[in-house]
């Protein structure tokens, strides 16, 4: 701890800083009853988020929330200019998840024909790379590998998705799970490293990553229920961490449906909190479900002096607000105010 505050107490402040700029229960109060999209962006505007720099106006919600994706991602990289090692790498780590997103989702638009310039407005920001636009040319996942991801920081997690061959739909789906489960095997590794190495105390940020594992499995779990997937198969896309590693994650591999699903959850409510929540839910309700135990798990991390736990926290709270928006604004357009609460997960003192 003594060489984290020397070294990277500066940043930390910055964070918690800007940590105090994120919504509120009050402002998501006032947001609900915005009448139209226009003092919705008012709103935001007197909460910190500015009119666009280059002058493009914001008409829609999707223009809007990609305007609130630019202002995380200035701050993402003013963080990073002001980190050193381990922090910086903990930071890049971040990235990582949204540059698998954006190989994903362009090689499933060029399936469909869809051009770069279409694809690259949905990309996330943080996750592009100079190289991107040579994903469409691409025919199969090994020279997708070979001629385009060979040199960037993913490249790694896209090694066990080699055997997929041509792509496809569900060989696409297939790709990612494989590469989002070597991502997170790969994070816990090296902040194991670090903790060894630095004798720094990471427990809030294994717990965090341990956390997002189980939340992987179950997601795997459920999207997988009515098809032909098997069991082992299912095993394959597990990461090797998580408190469900390794029994429950067997028992969860061999669920069909979701009454199974909570019932094997139901015999762990004792060891996890998610378990229990999970196991009294609908299968309508658990992605909200899982989100919020991630945004309590976070705001529990910024009451705590947590080694660089609160940097990883910190963005997926951004991650959490940036939806909120999306689907408040996506409500008030549709004219659908009463199925606000459906969708905005955040924490509620």
């Amino acid at each position: 701890m003594p060489m984290y505050s020397l070294k990277e107490g500066f940043v930390e402040a910055l964070v918690r800083g800007k940590k105090t700029e994120l919504l509120s229960a009050e402002d998501y109060d006032k947001l609900r009853h915005c009448e139209s999209l226009a003092d919705f962006k008012a709103y935001l505007t007197s909460r910190g988020y500015s009119e666009p720099e280059n002058g493009s106006t914001i008409c829609d919600a999707n223009s809007l929330v990609n305007h609130c994706t630019t202002k995380f991602v200035k701050s993402y990289k003013q963080l990073l200019s002001h980190a050193s090692d381990p922090l910086m790498t903990v930071l890049q780590y971040i990235a990582h998840t949204y540059m698998i997103d954006n190989v994903i989702l362009i090689m499933t638009g060029a399936l469909h024909g869809r051009s770069f310039e279409e694809l690259a407005e949905k990309c996330h920001p943080l996750g592009l790379f100079d190289s991107i636009e040579n994903l469409m040319i691409a025919n199969d996942i090994r020279d997708i590998h070979r001629i385009v991801l060979v040199d960037t920081p993913v490249s790694t997690y896209f090694t066990e998705c080699l055997g997929y061959g041509s792509l496809d739909e569900a060989n696409l789906e297939m790709v990612r799970s494989c590469a989002y489960k070597a991502y997170l095997q790969q994070f816990v590794e090296c902040c194991n490293r670090i903790q060894s190495e630095k004798l720094e105390d990471l427990y809030e940020l294994l717990s965090l990553l341990h956390f997002e594992a189980d939340k992987w499995v179950i997601n795997i779990v459920i999207s997988t229920m009515h098809t032909d997937i098997s069991a082992s198969d299912k095993r394959k896309l597990f990461p090797s961490c998580g408190q469900f590693y390794p029994n429950v994650q067997t028992e969860l591999a061999n669920c069909t449906d979701f009454d199974e699903l909570r019932q094997t959850l139901d015999k762990y409510r004792s060891t996890s909190k998610v378990a229990s929540r999970l196991a009294s839910s609908s299968p309508e309700i658990y992605d909200k479900v899982l989100r919020e135990e991630e945004c309590y798990i976070c705001e529990r991390i910024f009451a705590q002096r947590t080694p660089y736990a609160i940097f990883v926290a910190y963005f997926k709270l951004c991650e959490f607000e940036v939806r909120n928006i999306m689907w408040i604004a996506e409500c008030i357009v549709q004219q659908q105010r009463s199925r606000i609460e459906e969708g905005v997960v955040y924490y509620k003192t």
